[in-house]
């Protein structure tokens, strides 16, 4: 199951990577980018990630559970520490936290909403 894992990743990793090198290579327009990039998430890694997993059984699916439940604990723990440590560092409230992430969601958004594939740069001080 390792080997289906890594590769079904490794094609994955290898498209992103183009990504930037054909912008660098100027072989991609940039006004193109948002919708090469919505295509390929939306539909192409979606659509991937299901031809390769669908042929496993349901046996090799369920011995992967312990990699599984490892993953979702790291994750987890990894988040939780950074959101304490972000919570100390900021001495902010919860509802200034809350409103701040509102914000920057609703302006990530509003980018992708605009065909914008970048990150919005955020000016003045924070909440």
């Amino acid at each position: 199951m390792l080997q289906v894992i890594i590769m079904t990743l490794a094609p994955v990793f290898s498209i992103t990577m183009l990504g930037p090198l054909a912008e660098r290579m100027r072989a991609i327009d940039d006004h193109h980018v948002g919708e090469l990039n919505a295509l390929v998430i939306d539909f192409a890694l979606r659509a991937f990630l299901f031809v390769a997993t669908a042929p496993s059984s349901r046996s090799e699916m369920m011995a992967q559970g312990p990699l599984f439940a490892i993953l979702g604990a790291v994750m987890l723990g990894s988040l939780t520490i950074l959101v304490h440590f972000g919570r100390q560092v900021s001495q902010a409230s919860v509802d200034t936290d809350a409103l701040q992430a509102r914000t920057v969601g609703a302006q990530l958004r509003d980018c992708r909403a605009a065909g914008k594939d970048r990150r919005p740069v955020f000016t003045g001080e924070a909440l």
